[in-house]
């Protein structure tokens, strides 16, 4: 009997088969990656990861990256990059780190253990995550935990409250530029996604991760930048698309085969709607433009919160921003296209970009490489009609009027409005982003090679209100109590300090009450072309209602004049959210938030350099009660460490008091504070080296035994010796004796 075929049936049979072939060609271990359903089973993803020091090409690598094929580059344990050997550090020998992809309202518990030579301590941030109830597992070092110790280990535990697609990374020294990284996505199901019906696929395997790539240690170039004689960039040699790349990126180097790391690439089917997941886990001054050749991008959300979609050719991100887009693919195809990352602001000096693979293909395999026939110059036009999202933030102060395509609040917020738009602020804070040259004993001497010198370069430092936070000894949320309160500074008690020429450094801090609307106006004083500061909050999403850039120098009784007179146009509906947002220069943002989450959160440049040398702030939510939240059990401590007296140090029941000299060096101090037990001790040792030196003498003159005599002798000198007499004393020492002595 002859078996009848419906074109539908056949047609959604071919749909199923491709989309389950995808997912089985990507091979998931995880069963945290699965399908989200309203109802399902909340699940306990657990992850361990080791953090080592590592190398690119490493012998995992075998012949990569050589002509004849790229298997060896993709072999397990190998970090091909973009095929220029260099140290790096790596989470389970990867870069990126392994990627988590869970459900929304799943706990992720990761066990970190850190492997790192030289004794370096290590925490993971998780970009995007809150942390409602778990103020504690933001992995801040000395803000939220210690650091994690070299062969020691830590395990993050915490939900997945916040849908959205985010990225962890290093909080620690400068390792988030070499290579601690990676990307956390958090679904929902599609009863509970406001733009389920724009994308037909949300596959595990689109999530695309940017990073600006250094062909060193992003600690070198710190070295360099800050202490060298002359001026040297401190931008990234390449960048690398999910760990991958090649270098340089030109036609040249594919016709010759001279490098043949591969290229990520992405595999898509005609006539389709897929949601593609973007990240920018940079950590220097290189913001990427992204865009795909011959398409256009339908953005649908930022850092994790969904907005009114609309379409573009090209969309501009700084460090630690996300962006979801919908990718409509071409009715009939069957092609490459590229995928474009062009480093702008500092890497647009040297052109340095980075190119991944569209592919359009009917069976997802790893065949023939194949690469688009379009040219790889680094300022070729993705499209004719170009609409590039974004760029405004990088145009010269002189432009302070954003065109309609590039300016962030024209996304309007699919979430309702909430108390910060609808209620007038409790709090309004004013911080003033900069980069200044100041006296910084950090990068100068002012003797030897002051600040302000000559004939040689000199540094400026970074500050938010002429403050460069450092940080303090002891974790802020788990041993406030063990912190001096002069640990802490902020605009207000520093107005005795002449900050504006002085280098003012200390732990900045300023404070909310649980419930507050908080109002952050946030300008960027520094004109100069390019030096536009991602600014992220850690623990809050804000909502940005205004962004605008003044066409002469902008301070804060400049803004409070103009906002007076009602200037200051502020967006209070639908405006959209945010955690990560660049502050224009001379520009301003404005942002308001509802201080909801207690605990203490950091808010700095996303910019490492940056944030590493003081421009940075911990912004500090007491509860109604206006104590902090209660660490965890067993919570590890650190810092601060004791005086540790012994029995014969000085009598225990003493108080002993005193303070070190401001001149003196090291920590005298904390051990010899009273200066008369120093005097006490020096009289004693003078009585000591008398009564001795009588002895001797009154024992060289008696009726003795001469053995005995020599032996008295010996021992007498063995004495002065050890307390450092001098020749002076009368003993004379045999050779044979003086070995003795030794």
């Amino acid at each position: 009997m002859a078996v009848r075929f419906d074109l539908p049936v056949i047609l959604f049979a071919s749909i199923l088969v491709t989309v389950f072939s995808a997912i089985a060609a990507a091979d998931y271990p995880d069963p945290c990656t699965r399908p989200c359903k309203e109802g399902g089973k909340r699940m306990v993803c657990r992850y361990r990861w080791v953090l080592e020091n590592y190398l690119t090409l490493s012998r995992a690598c075998y012949d990569c990256p050589a002509r004849a094929n790229q298997t060896d580059c993709l072999r397990q344990q190998c970090v091909a990059a973009d095929g220029v050997q260099r140290s790096i550090r790596t989470i389970n020998r990867q870069i990126p780190g392994p990627g988590i992809q869970v459900c929304e309202g799943d706990t992720i518990e990761v066990e970190v253990i850190n492997q790192m030579v030289m004794s370096e301590g290590v925490t993971i941030h998780w970009h995007g995550i809150l942390q409602r109830h778990s103020p504690h597992m933001d992995g801040v070092a000395m803000v939220t935990q210690c650091p994690i110790t070299a062969s020691s280990k830590f395990t993050y535990r915490f939900r997945a409250d916040d849908p959205g697609t985010h990225l962890y990374h290093s909080h620690s020294g400068l390792f988030r530029g070499d290579g601690l990284f990676g990307s956390i996505v958090v679904r929902q199901p599609k009863s509970r996604d406001l733009q389920h019906d724009l994308y037909d696929l949300d596959l595990p395997e689109h999530v695309l991760v940017m990073t600006d790539w250094s062909h060193r240690p992003v600690v070198d170039l710190y070295a360099v930048f800050f202490h060298s004689r002359k001026f040297e960039s401190q931008s990234p040699d390449s960048i690398l698309i999910n760990g991958r790349g090649v270098y340089p990126p030109t036609r040249e180097v594919l016709v010759n085969r001279t490098t043949m790391t591969p290229f990520a690439q992405f595999h898509v089917q005609a006539n389709r709607r897929y949601r593609f997941r973007l990240i920018n886990a940079g950590a220097l001054r290189c913001p990427i433009e992204f865009s795909v050749d011959d398409h256009h991008l339908l953005l649908i959300a930022s850092d994790g919160r969904p907005f009114v979609p609309f379409s573009v050719t090209s969309v501009l991100m700084f460090s630690g921003e996300r962006y979801d887009f919908v990718l409509q693919t071409r009715a009939s195809e069957s092609g490459v296209y590229w995928m474009r990352a062009r480093g702008l602001d500092k890497c647009e000096r040297d052109s340095v970009q980075q190119f991944a693979i569209l592919k359009y293909t009917d069976h997802i395999t790893q065949d023939v490489i194949k690469y688009p026939d379009a040219p790889m110059n680094y300022d070729t036009p993705t499209t004719q009609d170009e609409v590039r999202f974004n760029q405004w933030f990088l145009k010269k102060s002189d432009e302070p009027e954003p065109d309609e395509h590039a300016q962030i609040t024209n996304m309007t917020s699919l979430e309702p409005d909430d108390d910060s738009l609808r209620n007038d602020p409790d709090q309004r804070i004013f911080l003033e982003f900069a980069y200044r040259l100041r006296p910084n004993y950090h990068f100068h001497d002012p003797v030897l090679y002051p600040a302000r010198g000559a004939g040689y370069k000199t540094v400026s430092s970074t500050m938010i209100n002429n403050i460069s936070n450092s940080l303090p000894p002891a974790p802020i949320l788990t041993q406030l109590d063990d912190l001096q309160p002069d640990t802490f500074c902020n605009f207000d008690t520093m107005q005795h300090r002449n900050c504006s020429h002085e280098f003012c450094e200390c732990t900045h801090r300023v404070v909310a009450r649980e419930g507050e609307v908080v109002e952050l106006v946030i300008y960027n004083s520094n004109d100069q072309d390019g030096y536009t500061h991602p600014l992220h909050l850690h623990g809050h999403s804000y909502r940005v209602v205004a962004v605008h850039r003044f066409t002469e120098k902008i301070t804060r009784e400049r803004f409070i004049e103009m906002d007076r007179k009602g200037l200051i146009d502020r967006r209070l509906h639908a405006a959209p959210y945010k955690d990560t947002l660049p502050i224009p220069n001379g520009g301003f943002i404005v942002l308001r938030l509802k201080a909801d989450n207690p605990g203490t959160w950091y808010m700095h440049c996303h910019v490492a350099l940056h944030a590493e040398i003081g421009m940075a702030l911990t912004f500090q939510v007491n509860k109604a009660d206006g104590d902090l939240p209660a660490s965890p059990p067993d919570f590890p401590r650190c810092g601060v460490w004791p005086i540790v007296r012994h029995a014969d140090d000085v009598d225990t029941n003493s108080d002993v008091k005193g303070s070190q000299d401001e001149n003196s060096s090291g920590n005298l101090g904390e051990h010899f504070s009273d200066g008369s037990w120093i005097f006490g001790v020096l009289a004693a040792l003078v009585f000591m080296n008398i009564v001795l030196v009588v002895t001797s003498a009154i024992l060289c003159k008696g009726k003795v035994d001469s053995s005995r005599s020599r032996d008295l002798h010996v021992h007498t000198c063995k004495s002065l010796r050890l307390q450092g007499a001098k020749a002076r004393t009368g003993c004379v020492v045999s050779e044979d004796e003086r070995t003795t002595l030794i």
